[in-house]
């Protein structure tokens, strides 16, 4: 099945990555330092993380994951009003009501969007939220709203689109690159990866209960529909809003004539730091690329398999870890 942005060629940008991992990680310590009794500058707080959403979705805008930072971003407005509403319920100030009532419209206008939009996980969960918003009536909820708004899950922005023909144009002194209804090169066939992990040479389990401080041996099988080209390699890595200090995780990498077909490789996976019962497992998200021999050219493949994987690190003194949670 065709979908929109398929035919795009996209360009990772590192950049795009760090911002969107300090917008999650500012995001989880504005929640983490919410108290209900002195709501402080969180109204603000909110209002700049939103804007770096939105900053995302104008660099993304050719993209179809540009879509839900815009949403995320549009969240992220409701809770600054929800947060003005407990801080004029705290100050008994008469303009309180207000501030419920413009967070539950705009969720309210977000839920009807999500109608007609495609179905994943992030939209599932902005609705379900959204809806949670619209039919809050007492303050006290909204600490609980903060936490679920940010464990939304988002796609990972590390790509933008990039111009094939942009070299060229420098060259010419062309500044203005074509419209997209005047480009004539023919959609390329997109490469597809299947992985499939394991660890102590068991099938990965999701979410996968692990022991921390404990080393595991860790696997991988890969399967290719084709190699861009011979002289390209195959780099797999995975991207996390967990602070990379606390885990380590073995990348992998391959090129064609090394792996002609299925191929498996080793390495090893340990969680230093045990989470809290309560706690959402930890997500690496997998990525992966093709890079060319000379370095200057990639391809973001389709994932299929395990595209993510979630890690509950348990407490070394806990029992059997074999099953999932």
């Amino acid at each position: 099945m065709h979908h929109p942005g398929d035919e795009m060629l996209r360009e990772i940008k590192r950049e795009l990555l760090d911002r969107g991992i300090k917008l999650r990680r500012r995001l989880l310590e504005t929640v983490e330092r919410f108290e209900l009794s002195a709501v402080g500058s969180a109204p603000g707080e909110f209002e700049a993380i939103s804007s770096g959403y939105r900053q995302l979705a104008a660099q993304t805008s050719d993209l179809p994951e540009s879509g839900l930072a815009t949403q995320m971003a549009d969240a992220l407005q409701i809770a600054s009003q929800l947060c003005r509403w407990v801080a004029g319920v705290l100050e008994t100030s008469s303009e309180a009501p207000k501030f419920l009532s413009s967070a539950q419209l705009r969720a309210a206008a977000l839920g009807q969007r999500f109608q007609n939009g495609p179905p994943n996980l992030t939209v599932h969960r902005l609705s379900d939220w959204a809806s949670a918003v619209e039919s809050t009536s007492d303050p006290k909820s909204v600490p609980d709203l903060l936490r679920s708004l940010s464990l939304v899950p988002l796609p990972v922005f590390y790509f933008e689109v990039r111009d094939p023909n942009q070299s060229i144009r420098e060259e010419l002194g062309v500044s203005e690159a074509p419209s997209r209804s005047h480009l004539t090169s023919s959609p390329t066939e997109v490469p597809v990866v299947k992985m499939l992990f394991f660890l102590d040479r068991q099938p990965w389990l999701t979410p996968q209960a692990i022991k921390s401080g404990v080393q595991y041996d860790f696997g991988v099988q890969i399967g290719l529909s084709r190699w861009p080209g011979p002289a390209w390699r195959l780099e797999v890595d995975y991207v996390s809003i967990a602070d990379p200090r606390t885990y380590h995780v073995t990348s992998f990498d391959g090129s064609a004539e090394g792996a002609p077909g299925e191929t498996r490789q080793q390495g090893h996976l340990i969680f230093y730091n045990p989470q809290s019962l309560r706690s959402e497992p930890s997500v690496l998200k997998v990525r992966a690329r093709f890079v060319s021999g000379d370095g200057k050219e990639a391809v973001v493949p389709t994932i299929i398999g395990h595209t993510e994987l979630r890690v509950r690190a348990l407490s070394p003194e806990s029992g059997s870890v074999s099953v999932c949670f």
